[in-house]
């Protein structure tokens, strides 16, 4: 009896040990079979990636293609970095003082006659001679009405443009394109009001340094800042706008050559010094100076220019999609055979 149970726990064991085996043997032809799977699978991958990676590539090269066009028509648009220099006044020290330490450098402004007044009519304002004599020499005026107190729909305000325009039509002086606002003065309907008479390109004062803004619908608003004693910034944003090759407006109210208290003016040191940086980076090609007029003109010719390459960068951009289609297409194809 003994012997039996013996024969039968050996059978028994030896029976767990091929049913080990024989599992061991499952598991093992199942891996096998799992990393041959592995290795088609990689196979079959390297097929594919070597197949559709030309299209892949052709399509990058595509995209590339755009984003030279769509940079291309931004720096068309944009141009050259240009500063743009107004001054506030029209009295003798723009024509004795300002006018000729520009001319030392080649530069010239565009400057405000302000609430009607006309030049040669009071002492203190430069002559009528003087006056054609800046223009000859390729400077610009600009129309500033200063708003009446207790205007609060601007009424008031058109009112008195329009008086003053026609003083200045009736001494001789046709209206200009520019218009300077005060600080705090322009709104929407003020700018719908300037446009209706013939006024493209505006000042709009501001605290701190900004770029110009692009043209919308056939007008230009310039955002300058006031360049004093104090403004140490300027400099830097003189900087930064080559950097950028953005365009900003400067606007100086005097220029004495000392400056006392809270005066608003620019000693005749720092205006040369500012002149100057500005000519280092004239000459170095990274920008242009302007008229407010000219820069308006400069603009609509970019302007003009971007919408010229407009045809062709559409005619790239429909042979763009279409063979984009057709790389997307082969590339469906390639993948449907591996399937």
């Amino acid at each position: 009896m003994m012997k039996q149970v013996k024969e039968k726990m050996g059978m028994l064991r030896v029976a767990a040990v091929v049913i080990a085996l024989i599992g061991i043997a499952v598991i093992a032809v199942g891996i096998w079979k799992e990393k041959e799977k592995e290795q088609a699978w990689a196979a079959n991958n390297a097929k594919i990636t070597s197949r559709i990676q030309p299209f892949e590539a052709e399509k990058r090269e595509l995209e590339k293609q755009d984003d030279a066009w769509l940079q291309r028509l931004e720096d068309t648009k944009k141009g050259t970095a240009c500063v743009l220099l107004s001054f506030e006044n029209m009295d003798t020290n723009l024509s004795q003082s300002i006018f000729p330490i520009m001319s030392e450098y080649g530069y010239r402004g565009t400057f405000a006659l302000q609430n009607g007044a006309v030049p040669g009519t009071q002492p203190e304002w430069m002559s009528m001679e003087e006056f054609h004599g800046m223009l000859g020499a390729g400077w610009e005026y600009a129309f500033l009405t200063e708003s009446p107190e207790g205007d609060e729909d601007g009424t008031k305000w058109q009112e008195q443009l329009d008086a003053q325009i026609a003083a200045w039509n009736g001494a001789g002086i046709g209206t200009p394109a520019g218009y300077f606002f005060t600080s705090g003065q322009s709104s929407k309907e003020k700018e719908a009001v300037l446009k209706e008479r013939g006024f493209s390109v505006w000042r709009d004062p501001q605290q701190n340094p900004e770029y110009i803004d692009a043209m919308k619908d056939g007008t230009l608003t310039v955002k300058s800042v006031t360049l004093t004693k104090d403004s140490s910034t300027l400099e830097t944003a003189l900087a930064n706008a080559v950097e950028k090759k953005e365009s900003v407006a400067f606007n100086i109210p005097s220029v004495l050559e000392t400056v006392e208290g809270d005066a608003k003016a620019v000693t005749t040191a720092k205006f040369r010094q500012f002149l100057s940086e500005i000519k280092e980076q004239e000459a170095a090609g990274n920008l242009q100076v302007m008229t407010y007029f000219q820069y308006f003109q400069y603009k609509a010719q970019l302007q003009a220019e971007a919408e010229a390459l407009k045809p062709e960068y559409d005619a790239f951009c429909q042979q763009k999609d279409a063979r984009i289609k057709e790389l997307d297409a082969e590339i469906r194809k390639v993948l449907e055979e591996y399937r």
